[in-house]
């Protein structure tokens, strides 16, 4: 586990689904953790482009969870992997070419089945 990613204070017991409710909406509420998070696990995996069958590959387990960290996906669930990168080097490419990008409350997208390949 992560080391910023912790159980919510006084909680015992198993993870449940309501338990991880919480810890998602902590972390959709504050803008500083989720970027401390996403540093922490790009640093604890790598982050290139994902390859089928790699193992501890940072996209292939943000999109799957643990299976993906295993590289146990069949072929779509790989490509939908490798789709999800795409569309991120997509926008961090438009975000570099426009830095006061970040400076609205704008929120953006990517259709990346209208991308091609990179």
């Amino acid at each position: 586990m992560l080391d910023s990613l912790q159980r919510p204070r006084g909680r015992q017991g198993p993870e449940t689904k309501d338990s991880w409710k919480e810890v998602g909406c902590q972390i959709n509420s504050s803008p500083g953790l989720a970027t401390k998070i996403l540093k922490e696990a790009m640093a604890k995996w790598p982050a290139g482009r994902p390859v089928k069958g790699q193992r501890n590959n940072f996209w292939a387990g943000h999109r799957q969870a643990q299976t993906g960290l295993d590289g146990g996906l069949n072929d779509a669930e790989w490509a939908d992997v490798v789709q999800y990168y795409d569309s991120i080097q997509a926008i961090k490419t438009e975000s570099e070419k426009n830095p006061k990008l970040w400076e609205k409350r704008d929120r953006y997208g990517v259709d990346a089945r209208e991308l091609p390949p990179i």
